[in-house]
């Protein structure tokens, strides 16, 4: 039986000042953000180390993208 569990890529992956820089949002909107499950997909490889899954913050990017040029 698989699992659909995704497995942690170091090299796929950005820290949360990075996010935040990104985003342009500071990092305590952020924490906030993650502590409310609003967030991608993040990792703590260690007890202060937060990185988040890049697919995954491409992802919420494309899915909250809104064109108004679209024909109704």
């Amino acid at each position: 039986m698989e699992t659909n569990v995704k497995q942690f890529d170091p090299q796929k992956c950005i820290t949360e000042e990075d996010l935040a820089d990104r985003w342009g949002i500071t990092k305590r909107t952020l924490q906030n953000r993650r502590y409310k499950r609003n967030c991608p997909n993040f990792w703590r490889p260690n007890g202060n180390t937060v990185l988040y899954d890049l697919d995954d913050v491409i992802r919420m990017e494309n899915e909250s993208f809104v064109s108004f040029n679209e024909s109704r």
